[in-house]
């Protein structure tokens, strides 16, 4: 029994002096978010937004017929491709976008992934897709 506690105690000790492990950033590296909106009698839009690796973005996006505010962060979590990535498109710079997308995964080098859809009312389809470059 004092074998099991003191392993316990050696191991809780072992993890408070053992510092954390620090995010590795993939160097020189961006991820390209991509807004496509397809279906409806509206044509095919896309907006495109790319950022770098533990960047941030606040822009005005033209996006088919409609001009959007868009805020996106890509910051690295874990693994170097193990992305934390937040995006929210609205009408306005307003604190409350119409599409806000936050996302925690692995990006492979070189493929865009799809990370979110919306099916909206009126028969459109808005993909949220990003590729680590």
């Amino acid at each position: 029994m004092s074998f099991t506690t003191t392993f316990v105690v050696a191991a809780a000790l072992a993890a408070v002096n053992t510092p954390s492990p620090t995010p590795k950033t993939p160097s020189a590296r961006s991820v390209t978010l991509s807004l496509v909106e397809t279906g409806g009698k509206a044509p095919r839009s896309q907006v495109k937004v790319s950022l770098p690796v533990g960047g941030e973005l606040e822009a005005w996006v033209q996006g088919g017929e409609d001009r959007r505010y868009c805020r996106a962060s890509v910051d690295p979590v874990g693994r170097a491709d193990d992305l934390r990535i937040e995006i929210g498109c609205g009408s306005s710079n307003q604190a409350s976008p119409n599409l806000r997308l936050k996302a925690q995964r692995p990006l492979p080098l070189g493929h865009q992934v799809v990370l979110g859809e919306i099916q909206r009312a009126d028969g459109r389809t808005v993909e949220v897709r990003a590729k680590l470059q």
